[in-house]
């Protein structure tokens, strides 16, 4: 397998991706943009899949076109025998050790018991219409994999076969043991399960014409290391839930709409490690038609396919790192998720995004995909289809060519950090944005900063909102109400917002200018003593008209302040280009006022 994830600038974005949430929310249809919905999305519990070997055992051997089995128990374990093709039919809960090799060879097994085929250093290829291992265990099919084995099965049944695949399983399947396994499937899937399938253990290397995994039922991840190649979707269960608690996974595959994980249920994430290079056009990594929670372990997202006309859809559709039809909850894991194709998204969710903690880094570097005047997929970081609330963790969006985060409802922050920069709207929320705690820094290239259509409140945390050289672009844009009753603010652009009533209870400065300013150029706040309160170096240039608002609650009603451009600063901490200490040496003064309560415009 290729080994794309090694690439310098994929290694940076290898984030920890903690994501352990909660929170259902039953309803996002509007609401308090200051209360968190506090409903949980329970994680099942797959705990009772133990593994325990019984003592008794049929030995199956394979030579070539043969095989021959060592049967102790001949009256409850019946042995039919066709060249390398052996069916049991058994009424005992005992283990079959598979060992040798065959080019034309399978197991078949009925049991009304509990089934566990040891494979002990064995290689099955099966072109019969049947796969290397059929499973008819009515309660659990179990696959053990011997210590330190090399096994190997590979299916090269017609593709109009009826029963194809390496293994086909009719009860929950758990795959374990500390050995090695490779399956090639030549027209299916790898594993098909009529149930679940749980893999504990062991080391896996996968290549099939259709999914990896493929299961009626669950899929459970809780330990091993796999690797799939070439697949349509490495996991896919038709009618339940995914879950990934530990082990590795990493999966590459050119195939069009391509998925690592596809669920009708949740998909949950709480541990260990998953890695994906997906090539093909409009391919999903994690699609859930419900939602998706990640609790824990280490994430990293790669797709660089282009978009499509879906005629199913009638509607076009593109490469999308995380997509749900639910929520995306994020609560600790750390993930990064790149995507470099035309009209890509980063996240997609039909409702919400909840980001408690962990890490959340998104990168959309491809242009948008235009199928026709009306049909155009828009490159995005994030696209909610309603709210974005955000308590912790860090949340980071960047965009080549749209908006980083849009959100179809309200966007609201509690607490952590959030840094968005994009060439559209930094932040783009249909209704508000609020933010009463945390960081957050939103910076665009050809637009606003934060752009709440209904309002914008900020009543705490740390703000910093960059517009672009745009004609009426700023670092806030609303129709409704700005409000700032607390924080510290920090705002520049072409024009700060143009709200109807600005509404504050903290004091701000407001300076506006036709002049020009180029990047890299320093504003400079001190008080008349000297003491610096804000600092803040250009991170691109302005001509014939600049605006920077400034709000903390360092600005005292009736107390004297200097605007300064230019000048050195020293010692001062700086976040983003801002820094509010350090040894100012003064440049050019602007202007120099005496705070009133409200707004000082200059």
């Amino acid at each position: 397998m290729k080994k794309p994830f090694l690439l310098p600038w994929t290694i940076l974005l290898l984030c920890a991706l903690t994501f352990a949430c909660h929170n259902e929310h039953n309803s996002d249809d509007g609401g308090d943009d200051n209360i968190i919905p506090a409903d949980t999305l329970e994680v099942p519990d797959n705990t009772d899949e133990t593994v325990v070997l019984d003592s008794s055992a049929v030995y199956v051997y394979y030579d070539g076109d043969s095989a021959w089995v060592a049967n102790a128990f001949p009256e409850k374990v019946r042995v039919v025998r066709e060249g390398g093709h052996v069916s049991i039919v058994s009424s005992m809960n005992i283990n079959y050790v598979l060992k040798g090799q065959s080019d034309n060879g399978s197991l078949t097994v009925s049991s009304d018991s509990d089934v566990y085929v040891v494979l002990d250093t064995v290689s099955l290829t099966s072109a019969a219409g049947q796969p290397p291992l059929r499973l008819k265990g009515k309660r659990r099919n179990v696959i053990y994999l011997n210590d330190r084995t090399q096994n190997a099965l590979t299916d090269n049944s017609p593709a109009d076969s009826e029963e194809k695949g390496c293994i086909r399983s009719d009860s929950t399947l758990v795959l374990a043991g500390k050995g090695q396994l490779t399956l090639v499937s030549a027209y299916t899937h790898a594993i098909s399960g009529k149930a679940a399938v749980h893999v504990q253990e062991g080391t896996y290397k996968i290549t099939a014409a259709k999914d990896g995994i493929h299961a009626a039922q669950a899929i459970v991840i809780s330990g091993g290391d796999l690797s799939m190649e070439g697949t349509d979707d490495a996991c896919q269960s038709e009618g339940s839930y995914i879950q990934m608690s530990g082990g590795s996974l990493i999966a590459e595959s050119a195939a069009e709409k391509a998925n690592i994980f596809d669920a009708a249920g949740n998909i949950y994430v709480q541990g260990g490690v998953l890695s994906c290079y997906l090539t093909g056009t409009a391919a999903k990594a994690l699609k859930s038609d419900a939602s998706v929670s990640l609790s824990g372990g280490t994430l990293l997202l790669m797709l660089s396919g282009g978009g499509m006309y879906d005629p199913t859809e009638a509607d076009v559709t593109a490469c999308i790192g995380i997509k749900a039809a639910g929520n995306l909850y994020v609560c600790g894991a750390e993930a990064g998720i790149v995507l470099s194709g035309e009209g890509g998204k980063g996240v997609k969710t039909g409702r919400s995004l909840y980001m408690q903690s962990g890490s959340l880094i998104v990168n959309a570097f491809g242009e948008k995909y235009v199928y026709s005047e009306t049909l155009v997929s828009a490159a995005k970081a994030i696209k909610t289809g309603a709210h974005v609330w955000m308590t912790g963790g860090v949340l980071e969006a960047t965009s080549s060519w749209s908006d980083g985060i849009d959100c179809d409802s309200s966007f609201c922050q509690s607490g952590g950090s959030c840094q968005v920069k994009a060439l559209g709207d930094a932040v783009a929320a249909a209704t508000t944005i609020a933010v009463s705690d945390g960081k957050i820094y939103a910076f665009s290239q050809t637009n606003d900063g934060l752009d709440g259509k209904g309002g914008i409140t900020i009543s705490g945390g740390k703000v910093l909102a960059v517009g672009a050289n745009v004609d009426k672009k700023g670092g806030f844009e609303t129709d409704g109400i700005l409000r700032i009753t607390g924080g510290s603010v920090l705002a520049v652009g072409n024009k700060n917002s143009k709200p109807t009533t600005y509404s504050n209870s903290q004091n701000a400065v407001s300076y506006a200018s036709t002049q020009s300013f180029a990047s890299g150029e320093r504003f400079c706040l001190t008080d008349a003593d000297g003491s610096l309160l804000m600092s803040y170096v250009l991170p691109q240039s302005y001509s014939a008209a600049f605006n920077l608002v400034f709000s903390a609650p360092s600005l005292a009603t009736g107390s004297a302040y200097s605007l300064y451009q230019g000048g050195s600063l020293a010692e001062g901490s700086q976040w983003n280009g801002w820094a509010e200490d350090g040894s100012y040496t003064v440049g050019t003064l602007l202007k120099s006022f005496t705070q009133t309560k409200g707004l000082v415009k200059l």
